[in-house]
């Protein structure tokens, strides 16, 4: 019954794919990457420091969500972006940025952290979460298709993945896990396979877009 109740509280209208279009994900590499943690730490850090603290501080230490996203705008800058769109990032308001989620970042140096960020459901969030959107920034975070490497900071449009939790449905009402493969290939009850083996359009989705408590969020 949990796991019935979990995948009618993600997929819910409002919740899952509506949440899912006001996130964007940010994949952090190289310098941009240790940019990102140096900023975590110092602010895990000051975050520590005031809890401790009996005194009330007199410096104000800025969200981390926002420290993302203003590091963002300064690496497109980098990357190459000017103009009007970067002015207009530059000014976006605080309210507009609603959280930040990641998990632990890679011990790997040549492996991308992934930190996904939520603008918050109004006009400044929606207005924020498009201009990051627009041709001109997504031009300058693709892959180079000359030498096949990707910018140190890439940003994508998150995904609706519904998909773990429904596995978990399914195997509670007692499919077996080669059933459940067979569900996902576009073979399970009710659906129709197709000579690509893709599942029907409404039964696919991607789970970059979700926030089940294995992240931490800022």
């Amino acid at each position: 019954m949990a796991n019935v109740s979990n995948l009618a509280a993600t997929t819910a209208k409002g919740v899952g794919k509506d949440r899912s279009q006001r996130q964007m994900v940010v994949f952090a590499t190289g310098e941009f990457k240790q940019r990102l943690l140096e900023l975590l730490e110092k602010w895990v850090a000051g975050a520590q420091a005031a809890k401790a603290s009996t005194t009330p501080s007199e410096t104000t230490i800025l969200p981390f969500k926002l420290q993302v996203v203003q590091a963002v705008v300064a690496q497109l800058e980098n990357q190459g972006l000017t103009g009007e769109i970067l002015s207009t990032l530059k000014m976006a308001p605080r309210q507009a940025v609603e959280a930040c989620f990641y998990k632990d970042p890679p011990t790997e140096a040549d492996k991308a952290w992934i930190l996904n960020v939520l603008f918050s459901c109004t006009s400044e969030g929606l207005a924020l979460r498009s201009l990051f959107n627009r041709p001109e920034v997504q031009l300058l975070v693709a892959k180079n298709k000359t030498t096949g490497e990707f910018p140190p900071c890439g940003l994508r449009a998150a995904r609706f993945m519904p998909g773990p939790v429904l596995r978990q449905v399914l195997s509670d009402v007692g499919h077996s896990e080669e059933q459940i493969k067979g569900w996902f290939k576009g073979k399970g009850k009710g659906t129709q396979s197709s000579a690509s083996g893709k599942r029907p359009a409404d039964r696919r989705g991607s789970t970059l877009a979700r926030d089940d408590g294995r992240t931490a969020k800022r």
